[in-house]
Order: structure tokens, then C-alpha cells, then sequence
């Protein structure tokens, strides 16, 4: 995980505690239990909720297409490279 995803998923749950903050929904603690179904249940929390989810599921969803970019990448390096020695042999 780089900096900028670090950084991104602190924002995004900024974005959530400030949410819930305003709707004047106590912000999970770090002893609770299945806080999502006491959020979940509450109507008010539901928006901040899946914003946040869909926010930390796009972060993971570039992440993995740059993971499987880099990984087709060396792949098709490594292939090219190997077809040169065999070349020069």
C-alpha cells in the first residue's frame, strides 16, 4: 500500500466520521462490536456508509488494475527477454 492509498482511505474515513457527526450518530469506538449493524440500522448513517464503501472499493479497484498492469508488464518483459537468449544462442 503507497502513501496516496493511505492517504485516500484516511480521507474517505474523515469523510464518514464527519458525516456522522452531522447526522448526530455516535462514531463507532475502538471496543464495539458489529458497529455496522448499529450504523446500518440507523437510516441516517446509511448514505455516509456506502459512500465510504463505495469510496475505499474504488481505491482497491485502481489499485488492482495497476497491481495486474505492473504484473502484465513484467510478464511480457520477462518473455521478450527470454526470446533474446534464446536468440543469441
Amino acid at each position: 500500500m503507497t502513501l496516496q492509498d493511505v492517504r485516500s482511505a484516511q480521507t474517505a474515513r474523515e469523510a464518514l466520521f464527519k458525516a456522522l457527526k452531522e447526522a448526530k450518530i455516535i462514531r463507532p469506538g475502538p471496543t464495539e462490536e458489529a458497529p455496522e449493524a448499529r450504523l446500518f440500522a440507523d437510516r441516517k448513517a446509511t448514505k455516509a456508509l456506502l459512500e465510504y464503501i463505495g469510496a475505499i472499493t474504488a481505491q482497491r479497484s485502481e489499485q488492482q488494475a495497476a497491481e495486474e498492469a505492473l504484473r502484465a508488464d513484467c510478464w511480457g518483459i520477462e518473455t521478450m527477454e527470454e526470446d533474446d537468449r534464446e536468440g543469441e544462442g
